[in-house]
């Protein structure tokens, strides 16, 4: 079913431009996400037609992301790639937790930075400057009660 997989490829790779990403990370997604086992890395050169470098470097990124995970097998040396189908990556991680832990170090380190000095800006810099920092920790807060109502919508849905 090569158009099925052609569709959804440039499906997509329209979600990537959306999101920021080039059209090779969309396209290698795409791959993984509709192939329903680990796949070896060789099979994604074959299907894109990238060098095992570029693919190679875009794994080990999709990976940092949260995207893939690699593995090898027993007795071999092929690298395979695979993509879990059920939160691309972990929504819970990337929307819940860690904004949480960045709205709580907000909360905890921004107070008393500001406290500090905001008495010592003198300056119509060094004042603009305390206005940015207090600008970030009420956007800051403010998502947070954003954050537990998705939270709760995700929990409600049974999204892992």
């Amino acid at each position: 079913m090569k158009g099925l997989e052609e569709e959804f490829i440039d499906f997509m790779e329209h979600v990537g431009n959306i999101v920021g990403y080039d059209n090779s990370f969309s396209e290698i997604m795409g791959i993984l996400y509709l192939e329903p086992e680990a796949i070896p890395l060789e099979n994604l050169v074959d299907k894109t037609g990238y060098c095992l470098s570029s693919i190679s470097q875009k794994i080990s990124m999709l990976e940092l992301m949260g995207f893939i995970k690699k593995s090898r097998k027993p007795d071999c040396k092929k690298v395979y790639v695979f993509m879990p189908k059920k939160s691309i990556p972990d929504i819970r991680k990337r929307w819940i937790e860690k904004p949480l832990a960045k709205i709580n170090l907000t909360k905890k380190i921004l107070p008393s930075i500001i406290k500090k000095y905001k008495p010592l800006a003198k300056t119509e810099k060094d004042i603009k400057k305390i206005r940015i920092i207090e600008d970030m920790y009420d956007r800051n807060t403010k998502c947070e009660k954003m954050v537990y109502e998705l939270q709760k919508i995700l929990d409600k849905e049974g999204i892992e």
